[in-house]
This record gives structure tokens, sequence and C-alpha cells, in this order.
């Protein structure tokens, strides 16, 4: 494994230790590993194929979205200014109130 990408594993797995992931990328991991683990599936491990592929199914989105709430926390938050939304008016004139 390439060191960058060893990076951004251990990165990931304190970003999902760390508080300001919130509860729901923990919450979604644990049910992914428990429904790998657990032997009822929605389609049985005994299949060879077909059975070890909704495992894998899950897994994967289950990493993808715990990915995307990552990559989302690391990106800049807006100014204020940015996120205030706009009354219409132009600069220097007062909002029109609404009766």
């Amino acid at each position: 494994m390439k060191r960058g990408r060893w990076a951004g594993l251990v990165a990931l797995w304190r970003f999902v230790r760390s508080r300001e992931s919130g509860v729901s990328p923990k919450v979604l991991l644990l049910l992914a590993l428990l429904y790998l683990v657990f032997p009822t599936d929605l389609v049985p491990d005994v299949l060879p194929l077909a059975g070890w592929l909704d495992d894998l199914g899950v897994i994967a989105f289950a990493l993808a979205w715990v990915n995307r709430a990552f990559r989302r926390s690391k990106e800049p938050t807006a100014s204020r200014e940015d996120a205030a939304p706009s009354s219409g008016a132009g600069p220097g004139e007062s909002p029109a109130r609404s009766i």
C-alpha cells in the first residue's frame, strides 16, 4: 500500500473516532460490520459468489458514505456573508418588509 493511501486511511480512522464526525459514521460502520458478521443476510453466504457480493456491497457503501462525510468535514466552510440569504436589496438599501 502506498504511503499516501496509508496516511489517508489513518486520517479516516481518526475522523471516525473523533467527536467532530458525529454519530452517523460510527453507527453506519457498526451496522455494516454487524451485517458482515451475522449469518442472516439478504443473500445467504452459502451461495458462493452472490452471498459474498452483498456483504462486499454493504461494506463498500458504508466506507464510501463515511469517506464522503470525511471529505465534507475537510472542506473550508463558507463565510457568513456568503452563507447569508440574500434580501434582494442592493448595497445601501434596506430590505423591504412584508406585511
